[in-house]
């Protein structure tokens, strides 16, 4: 097996354009790294208000989002024309624009529309601003919401309604901060703002994930393609095809996985990734057993090199890298389960660490049969016998 290991590594020495490829995964990263230090990207988000003349429930309103945590959000007063056009430019991620009859609407228990939000397609983090400003907004509508509950259930009369409305408004904190929280789908909250961060380090993450399942598709085919050369029918007639195979899919691997580790240091450097260390050995594990499998397979040359001109888009759109599919198509979510790079995305948050190891543990056994029935059908065709 040492044997074939080290074929393997000659094999891949001869091939520098595959070697340079490998090592395009770490320099990427190293070089996102440097161009896009987290200080640069970890800014607050901007919006804009625009607000209507002599209100004092506007004027309640603002100095309410003044005091939300400004290491998350900035709000900036502006007229329409300015929120539309930095909003565009995407220099703000939103703007809201006050209804203007909002003094004598937000009073309303039914008020209808009170302001008309302004976004942008590539806005995608404007939610987060808008929960802001709905909480901003009930927090000055306290005091009617209230009075209204009291109304409808006979709880005091008319004279008292006014005297509970003062009461309630005088009872809510005039320097308060609203904090946000950032949690992710898979639980883990923020305690500061790392939106940006995020991002890249979630990139990173699925570059690594992506490019190694397509070294692997290349790997199959190469592994199967080299089963027909006239060099490997002859060299495994001393080692034995399984092993001979074994050996070279191994020195791909390796080469590979130390590739991945590298760049996974990389995004840990720059971008505070988690320990994704040991998901990264099973994921490089289980793609080596995954080539070994399909280089057994007739003809799986042909068909792999008709899917890996594919696998790129299919990857990155239905992988969570950008973005996760399956939450605006249903169906889009089996699939995205489905493909190796999302249980590596997922394995790094610690959630799916089980997935990665279930899938070497069948593939490897999937690979022990096929070896063990290539060995039993040699001993069919070449019989032996003591004497």
């Amino acid at each position: 097996m040492r044997g074939c290991l080290m074929l393997g590594f000659l094999r891949l020495l001869r091939r520098p354009a595959r070697l340079a490829g490998l090592c395009l995964l770490p320099a990427v990263i190293f070089a996102a790294g440097m161009l896009l230090p987290p200080q640069s990207l970890d800014n607050p988000l901007h919006a804009g208000i625009c607000l209507p003349e002599s209100s004092s429930g506007a004027a309640a309103l603002w100095d309410t989002l003044c005091q939300t945590d400004q290491a998350y959000v900035i709000f900036h007063t502006a007229n329409e024309t300015e929120i539309t056009e930095n909003v565009a430019a995407g220099k703000w991620e939103c703007g809201f624009i006050l209804h203007p009859q909002f003094e004598t609407r937000y009073q309303q228990e039914d008020c209808g529309w009170l302001a008309t939000v302004i976004t942008s397609r590539s806005g995608t983090l404007s939610p987060i601003l808008e929960e802001a400003f709905s909480a901003a907004l009930y927090h000055i509508r306290a005091p009617w919401l209230a009075t209204a509950y009291a109304a409808q259930n006979k709880l005091a009369d008319a004279n008292g309604l006014a005297v509970l409305r003062q009461q309630i408004a005088d009872g809510l904190p005039e320097n308060r901060q609203m904090d946000l929280l950032i949690e992710s789908v898979h639980g883990q909250t923020q305690t500061g703002v790392h939106f940006g961060t995020a991002m890249a380090r979630s990139v990173c993450q699925g570059l690594i994930a992506i490019f190694l399942f397509l070294y692997g598709l290349l790997a199959a085919a190469d592994l199967n393609a080299a089963r027909q050369t006239g060099w490997f029918v002859r060299m495994a007639a001393f080692t034995g095809q399984p092993r001979l195979l074994a050996g070279l899919a191994a020195a791909q691997f390796i080469t590979a996985g130390l590739c991945g580790i590298a760049a996974y240091g990389f995004t840990t450097y720059f971008f505070a990734a988690g320990k994704g260390l040991i998901a990264i050995l099973l994921y490089t594990a289980m793609l080596a057993g995954l080539a070994f499998v399909l280089a057994w397979l007739p003809g799986a040359s042909q068909w792999l090199a008709a899917i890996l001109p594919f696998a790129p888009a299919i990857c990155l759109i239905f992988c969570p890298v950008l973005f996760d599919a399956g939450q605006f198509f249903a169906p889009a979510g089996a699939l995205s389960a489905a493909l190796p790079p999302t249980w590596l995305v997922r394995a790094f948050d610690g959630s799916d660490l089980h997935v990665l190891a279930a899938a070497c543990i069948i593939i490897y056994t999937i690979a022990y049969a096929f070896a063990v029935g290539r060995r039993q059908n040699k001993a069919k065709r070449w019989p032996t016998k003591d004497v």
